[in-house]
């Protein structure tokens, strides 16, 4: 079971050059429907999860973007800076503990969780740096979200929840550099300590 999904981005040209293509990355395994700009589609090309969009962006220039697309997560995108023989690993993990597999994102009619690191949405930083894995680039970031409700599911992701009949709404109140999203049938607890909401599912 794959998702279909629209991301609306504001791309600020903070440079004093001219940017005379945009670069985002997206998971491989979905299917780009279309890049709009202001009502009007923009060319683009695709290698891998690398997009590059036709547009020249002028010094300290703002655009709006809409993308859309759908498809299925491809997990071989994610954590490429983990050595293959510790990423294909069996046996356990570091503190002895049972290994179970190792599966990066869930998209199903029972249950999905979707991590920053699977690309599930268009980013303007890759989270891996290939050539120096531990000099990557943090793209922190306003994110809002709204997902279309499920019968008998409860969604979970970063910030500010709004639940409303047809979508359930996240909005972050400070930028943050990745979102998850968590879709399933679970039993919600709450509870207030010291003025402050807490809950468990």
């Amino acid at each position: 079971v794959g998702f279909s999904a629209t991301s609306e981005l504001a791309l600020q040209n903070s440079t004093k050059e001219p940017i005379n293509q945009l670069i985002l990355f997206l998971n491989p395994g979905l299917t780009i429907t279309s890049i709009e700009c202001e009502q009007k589609q923009l060319s683009f090309q695709r290698e891998h999860q690398v997009v590059i969009i036709d547009y020249c962006l002028q010094p300290n220039e703002k655009v709006s973007l809409l993308m859309h697309y759908e498809g299925d997560i491809d997990e071989n995108i994610c954590y490429l800076d983990i050595p293959a023989k510790a990423f294909y690993n069996t046996k356990n993990n570091n503190r002895g503990i049972q290994y179970h597999g190792r599966q990066f994102s869930f998209c199903s009619k029972d249950y999905t969780l979707l991590y920053p690191e699977c690309f599930w949405y268009p980013v303007a930083v890759p989270p891996v740096n290939l050539r120096s894995p531990l000099e990557y680039q943090m793209d922190f970031t306003v994110y809002n979200l709204s997902v279309k409700n499920i019968e008998g599911k409860i969604i979970l992701s970063q910030g500010q929840k709004d639940e409303g009949n047809i979508f359930t709404s996240f909005r972050s109140s400070q930028a943050l550099p990745g979102i998850s999203l968590c879709i399933g049938d679970y039993l919600r607890k709450s509870i207030l300590v010291d003025s402050m909401p807490i809950e468990f599912y």
